[in-house]
């Protein structure tokens, strides 16, 4: 259920205010003091893959931040009208520790990773962990889930029992030319533009000593600054940016980034089921 606009509008500028607050501390490389139960509870959920097949040459990639599902109704409605054979949400909640995450049936493969636990769900937290889910109708063929600094410095959840545990979520595919590498990310919300540079610098670094031939990084982004801030972030990756606009309102936040062997044409498909809009591309291997 969503919260009610007076509370969605105070949980809004509690944000905003702890936002604002880390735009002038430094970028935290200390972590938060998570509880040791947490650390390793469920950081890596996936469908159990069959022999894996080649993903065609030609697919259809969908990413998109669904804010922790909470118009479960009308996200069921949109999905498959954004469907693609490549699926990336972020904020996708877990309910119950025996629960598979939302939306997981979606496709015949799914691969999820946490990025934020909480001890006492409550009205916005309405989950026991939430994170990133890739799905696909092609098995992966390796599945990693990458931990990525801590850059809060002043962290506006543990008084609320909301601990995060940042992660990027790795898939591994087959082409008839070589490997594809697809990166599932949420990089902080709350941070500088350094902090997020330092946990991007982790994901370039994994891409780099992973050696795929190909390689799609996509997701939230949360770069405030839009495409100044971007290339702050992905300065010396050697990646392209496919061309988009805003996915909340006129921020453009979320991106999908890519390897030069590959063609991408993506255009953002404007919803109202989440406070961000997905990103729909066309991808070719080259």
């Amino acid at each position: 259920m969503k919260p009610s606009r007076l509370r969605m509008g105070q949980h809004m500028l509690n944000d905003t205010a702890h936002f604002l607050v880390n735009q002038v501390l430094p970028v935290s490389k200390k972590g938060t003091q998570n509880p040791s139960k947490l650390e390793t509870n469920g950081r890596l959920l996936c469908t159990k893959p069959l022999k894996a097949k080649n993903l065609p040459s030609h697919f259809t990639l969908t990413t998109w931040n669904i804010q922790m599902g909470y118009q479960q109704s009308r996200l069921r409605e949109d999905l498959p009208t954004v469907n693609g054979d490549l699926i990336l949400l972020q904020e996708v909640p877990v309910f119950t520790s025996k629960s598979t995450p939302l939306f997981s049936a979606q496709k015949s493969y799914y691969a999820y990773t946490p990025d934020l636990f909480t001890t006492h769900p409550n009205t916005f937290y309405p989950f026991v962990h939430r994170g990133q889910i890739t799905m696909s109708d092609v098995a992966p063929i390796q599945i990693q889930s990458i931990p990525l600094p801590h850059v809060s410095p002043a962290v506006p959840y543990n008084k609320k029992k909301i601990y995060p545990t940042p992660s990027t979520l790795y898939t591994q595919y087959k082409t008839k030319k070589g490997t594809l590498g697809v990166y599932n990310l949420h990089l902080d919300a709350f941070s500088r533009p350094a902090g997020r540079k330092l946990q991007f610098k982790k994901i370039a670094e994994h891409h780099h000593a992973t050696q795929d031939k190909y390689c799609i990084i996509a997701g939230d982004f949360n770069t405030f600054l839009g495409r100044v801030e971007l290339a702050l972030l992905t300065h010396k990756a050697g990646l392209h940016r496919a061309k988009t606009g805003g996915t909340l309102k006129f921020l453009k936040l979320d991106h999908i980034l890519y390897s030069s062997n590959l063609k991408i044409d993506a255009k953002v498909v404007h919803k109202r089921s989440s406070d961000h809009s997905p990103i729909v591309a066309k991808v070719k291997i080259l």
